[in-house]
Formats: structure tokens, C-alpha cells, sequence
């Protein structure tokens, strides 16, 4: 007998409103946090890499995705990988921003004398 639960994979699924707002979320909390600091970027970044694996895991899984690409489309499958590509960019894309910004105030720290001091002519 053919149970139901085997009929239906994409209520075990997030939806494609649920893909989108976690995008933004990430996405825009990774790349305002690794601006500030390294750390927080690099550990979003990390998620974000273990999120897309997860997903392109089953996406990629000879029973599930085949039921995914069939239940919800491949509108699905293309909405879940451009969503995790642009959360794994803009976590990136803001981790290169504050590397920059902290190599340009060290390179300017060593040059000036030190915060608060006046020049004398």
C-alpha cells in the first residue's frame, strides 16, 4: 500500500516565501556584520555555505529531487540555488568590503601620529 507520506515531499520543504525572506535576512545581516567585523561575515559565510549544501544535497537526492522537480517545478529548484548565491555573495561581498576597510585604516593608523594629536608647522 502507497502511504500518502510518500506522495508528498514539498510539505517537508520550506516554501519559496520562506526560501526568500531567510535570503534577505542572511544575506543582509551577513554582509552588514562581516562589513563591521571579520569574524561575524565568516561564520555567516560558513552558514550560508552549509545551508546551500544541505539544500543542493536533496535537490541533488535520486528519490527527493525528483519528487521536488516534479511537485513544485523547476521554478523551485532554480529559485532555491539563486537564493543561496545571492546570500553566499552578499555575505562575501561585504566580508571583502571590511577586509578592505580595516587594511585601510591600519595603513593610515601607522602613517598619522595618533588620534587627537595636532600638527605643528
Amino acid at each position: 500500500m502507497l502511504s500518502l507520506a510518500l506522495l508528498e515531499v514539498m510539505d517537508k520543504e520550506p516554501s519559496l516565501f520562506g526560501i526568500w525572506v531567510a535570503t534577505a535576512g542572511f544575506a543582509g545581516i551577513g554582509f552588514w556584520s562581516a562589513r563591521r567585523w571579520v569574524w561575524p561575515g565568516v561564520l555567516f559565510l560558513a552558514w550560508d555555505a552549509l545551508s546551500f549544501w544541505g539544500t543542493h544535497d536533496e535537490l541533488t537526492d535520486p528519490f527527493v529531487g525528483p519528487a521536488i522537480l516534479q511537485e513544485a517545478g523547476k521554478g523551485y529548484v532554480i529559485q532555491s540555488y539563486v537564493a543561496h548565491a545571492i546570500s553566499i555573495s552578499a555575505t562575501a561581498v561585504g566580508l571583502v568590503w571590511g577586509i578592505a576597510r580595516w587594511r585601510r585604516r591600519r595603513a593610515e593608523g601607522k602613517k598619522s601620529a595618533g588620534p587627537g594629536v595636532v600638527p605643528v608647522s
